[in-house]
């Protein structure tokens, strides 16, 4: 299973570098912005799991790489951002009709163009139970599950999420401070939809209803 996931993680950087060499080769290179971000990916048996759904640093935390004009060239930044957050910062760097919509993400603009200067935030990570979530910056990882159950990880101090200090007293107001950064109710989750099958038809295909 590690032989295949890393043979697939090596496919794909190999077709990224062909995408990357055909716009290099392209009239558009000097006026596009690449992002490079993707789904977030399994535990090995690290804190004993082998899969994707957890709220531990190890599984939501994804590449997240952008070129272009606007950002900073070979530069790296430690602060907190979501994926969400793409679309406002198109909005932003390509200068596109603002939405009437309140948007969920933040503009990384600024981050991108000067990444020295980036404040770090909180950011809020659901999971594919509702009341489950975790609030996250560069330094503390706040888990809360469904049933009242907490998690508190310095990352800074312990990156691989062993010491668990949410039980201590001493960071009962850090705890209070996180929290308030989820939302106070949770939508439900979607009905199952019931199973179809799916239909071939030569080169295209079609669920059947």
């Amino acid at each position: 299973a590690l032989h295949g996931y890393l043979a697939c993680m090596s496919y794909a950087d190999a077709q990224i570098g062909r995408v990357l060499d055909a716009l290099d080769a392209s009239p558009y290179a000097k006026d596009t912005i690449i992002v490079l971000w993707s789904d977030h990916g399994y535990h090995h048996g690290e804190k004993g799991d082998w899969g994707k759904h957890t709220l531990w640093e190890r599984t939501s935390n994804v590449p997240f790489v952008w070129a272009g004009p606007g950002v900073a060239k070979g530069a790296t930044s430690e602060v907190t951002v979501s994926l969400i957050d793409m679309y406002p910062t198109f909005v932003e760097l390509c200068d596109l009709p603002k939405t009437p919509h309140k948007l969920e993400g933040t503009s990384i603009a600024q981050t991108l163009a000067k990444p020295a200067k980036a404040k770090d935030r909180n950011v809020y990570l659901p999971h594919m139970f509702p009341e489950s979530y975790a609030i996250m910056n560069k330094q503390w990882r706040y888990i809360r599950y469904k049933d009242g159950s907490e998690e508190l990880y310095d990352v800074k101090k312990d990156p691989n999420e062993w010491n668990n200090l949410a039980e201590q007293p001493k960071y009962a107001d850090l705890k209070k401070l996180l929290v308030d950064q989820a939302p106070k109710t949770f939508a439900k989750p979607s009905p199952k939809r019931k199973k179809r099958d799916l239909i071939l038809e030569g080169e295209t295909f079609r669920w059947k209803q």
